[in-house]
């Protein structure tokens, strides 16, 4: 009797720690996301939920420390009264300080030799990094037995009772609760902190609840199966709440384990997409060939990717593209500069107040500048297969090594037309193979070797120094394409010692990388002759917290999806345009004004009109985020003046954006016109991505 007396209450004790809990992690989610007060109960219940599981276990782990003579002894102490309980605190306080500052010195070690030896073999790294950690460990321990001999025998002798416990108590709680954020913020900014919070504040409320012995009171047993029954109801609400969904995927800590495990329990068929019934995407929950993340093929009669129907043969990508004007005898040179991380509104050109940019803000003066060009995919390793093959990345055949070869991209064209064809990168491992590569018949990659030596990664000088070099020594009596990737603005942001400084903040210290990379291009400009074809652009941009979120290649966000592309041509009048183009763009627009005819099977559209005359194709902007091996997210955009929709495929969830703001800060997906921007996003997707038949 005394058993189930225990176990019930020490299970009431963490069920009202979770329920805390979820309704703290329930309104940071709803709030950072702006979900709305009408999803606030779904997403406080699913994260209680999930809290509960947690705080379960963790009161599971407390019943079996109680059972160990020290820790008993010490809770003995810290019940107790005297000097015995200041010590018994100090020390707890102590060794929870210890294992924080163990922690993140961990942490910043792993880090340090994954950047610095992450192209040696596991095994020594992992020799290194224990060699390391240990003796840190070690040292932290000697640091904090010597404090304890200095400071506990001056503190056997002070009183600790009354109201000056209850304050110290609750001091040390909201500590407890917040110092490993803070510590590991401080000393690791690119960590992500929500869980780490999420944590400290359950174990906090666990070890609470337990001191003041909540789960033998009545009032705190009733509030206990309002809590659970709340959250059980609540999650199961989860189908209902599309607002809800998409912010647990994004912002949520325990409610993402809780919506992911329910939609794995619920994906009968295995093809990672649950059915409609908890309100998932997959339109056949019975077949795994059909799901959101199928590939569709065109023309077959099936749906496979889940958009109401088959999609259709889209003739222009059946064809080859013939240029639009005749570029006569001439050949043109041609330079292709792309940019890692560099999102436009950082730019001068497109309204940044600092000067991060001025060599490319007077470029953009002599060239067309395409003020909403968008991204294909805010990772390098899709962006830069698009860029470079005009095609979006899902498209490219992943894994079929023997047809992704085959896809002929804008080097290997060139090429084949005369050109003398070279890429100038800045990273040797670039995240997207030899293959995208195969038409360069120079390819330098030198420049990441002074990349790993560098604590900032930063190696746009030596870029620089070898496009120079390769321009110098180049055939003078043949036209050549240039393509150099500067990865600078990339994080770590850390610009070289002697780069123009904006201040110390991760978004000042991004900024003084683009403008060391501005510095830089502006060399390789004034080398150029003036009748070469010019583009600057970027993969894809990255965010600093607007919306929760870091880096990229977790949104589709402005911040990540708005990218600069600016085009110089022979001939063509400087001016700006306003109609949405891609990053699948910038292929097709070379060999147009190149004068070279373009394969079949690309995606994008022939800008070229748009350089010469401002007449621009508009059409819907199709922008994808797919998963794999470091892609998490599986998200899809159009982008159609005056708006933008966003599909979270996972979560099936909708956003509506307008295109007047620009930093994507209200979500209008009760806008009356969303239905009918769902029915053009999942066409665009089609068409923009469907297999088309044939070997």
């Amino acid at each position: 009797m005394q058993l189930a007396s225990r176990v019930r209450d020490a299970t009431v004790e963490a069920v009202l720690a979770g329920a805390l809990v979820g309704v703290i992690e329930g309104a940071r989610t709803t709030l950072v996301a702006g979900a709305g007060l009408t999803a606030l109960p779904v997403i406080a219940a699913v994260a209680a939920l999930g809290a509960i599981l947690a705080a379960l276990g963790v009161r599971v782990a407390v019943a079996i420390l109680d059972r160990v003579p020290m820790v008993r002894g010490w809770g003995a102490d810290i019940v107790g009264g005297g000097g015995a309980r200041v010590v018994a605190i100090w020390r707890g306080v102590l060794a929870l300080a210890s294992l924080v500052v163990f922690g993140i010195a961990s942490y910043l070690v792993a880090a340090w030799s994954h950047e610095t030896f992450r192209f040696i073999d596991a095994g020594p790294v992992g020799l290194l990094l224990a060699c390391t950690v240990v003796p840190i460990g070690a040292g932290i321990l000697v640091g904090a037995l010597a404090l304890d001999r200095r400071v506990a025998p001056r503190l056997q002798q002070r009183q600790l009772t009354g109201t000056g416990l209850a304050i110290a108590a609750a001091i040390a709680a909201v500590a407890l609760a917040a110092a490993p954020a803070l510590l590991a913020g401080r000393a690791a900014p690119a960590v992500q902190l929500t869980g780490i919070a999420i944590a400290s504040i359950l174990v906090v409320a666990v070890i609470g609840t337990r001191v003041v012995h909540a789960g033998q009171h009545r009032a705190a047993q009733i509030a206990a199966c309002v809590a659970l029954a709340g959250a059980l109801a609540g999650t199961w609400a989860l189908g209902t709440s599309p607002r809800a969904r998409g912010a647990i995927v994004v912002y949520g800590v325990a409610s993402e384990r809780v919506a992911r495990t329910l939609w794995s329990i619920a994906d009968r068929d295995g093809d990672g997409y649950a059915g409609p019934g908890v309100g998932g995407a997959d339109c056949d929950d019975a077949d795994a060939r059909r799901s959101p993340g199928a590939q569709e093929i065109a023309g077959n009669g099936i749906d496979e990717n889940c958009t109401g129907a088959d999609a259709a043969i889209d003739p222009l990508r059946t064809q080859q593209r013939q240029p639009s004007a005749s570029a006569g005898s001439a050949r043109p040179n041609i330079v292709l500069i792309s940019i890692d991380a560099l999102r436009a509104d950082h730019l001068g050109s497109y309204g940044y107040a600092r000067p991060t940019s001025p060599v490319l803000d007077a470029f953009a003066k002599t060239a067309t500048r395409f003020a909403w060009a968008m991204t294909s995919c805010p990772s390098t390793r899709c962006a830069i297969p698009s860029l470079l093959s005009g095609r979006y990345a899902s498209t490219l055949g992943y894994g079929l090594s023997a047809e992704r070869a085959a896809i002929p991209n804008v080097a290997a064209v060139l090429r084949d037309a005369g050109w003398t064809t070279a890429a100038i990168t800045c990273c040797a491992r670039f995240a997207l193979g030899k293959r995208e590569l195969s038409g360069f018949q120079t390819l330098d990659a030198s420049a990441d070797a002074v990349r790993m030596q560098r604590a900032g990664q930063s190696n746009a000088d030596t870029v620089a120094d070898s496009a120079l070099e390769w321009l110098g020594s180049r055939d003078p009596q043949k036209p050549y394409f240039l393509w150099l990737h500067f990865y600078d603005p990339h994080f770590p942001y850390s610009a070289p010692k002697d780069a123009t400084k904006f201040g110390n903040d991760d978004v000042d210290r991004y900024d003084a990388e683009i403008r060391y990379v501005d510095e830089q291009i502006g060399r390789v400009l004034a080398a150029l002759d003036p009748q070469t074809i010019v583009v600057v652009t970027a993969d894809h941009g990255d965010e600093f917290g607007e919306h929760g979120i870091r880096f990229h290649a977790r949104s589709l966000y402005n911040q990540v999806v708005r990218i600069p592309l600016l085009v110089r041509a022979p001939g063509a009048a400087a001016r700006v345009i306003d109609t949405p183009v891609s990053l699948v763009d910038v292929m097709p627009t070379l060999l147009d004004l190149a004068g070279v005819t373009g394969p079949a099977g690309m995606n994008g559209v022939s800008l070229a009109s748009a350089v010469r005359d401002g007449a621009a194709p508009a059409r819907p902007v199709f922008v994808e985020l797919t998963p794999d091996k470091q892609i998490k997210r599986d998200m899809a955009a159009v982008i159609s003046p005056p708006w933008k929709v966003i599909w979270d495929r996972e979560a099936n969830a909708w956003s509506l954006y307008g295109l007047d703001d620009v930093a994507d800060t209200r979500d209008r997906a009760d806008d009356p016109t969303l239905p009918s921007l769902q029915k053009l996003l999942r066409e665009t997707l089609d068409r923009e991505t469907a297999r088309l038949p044939g070997p």
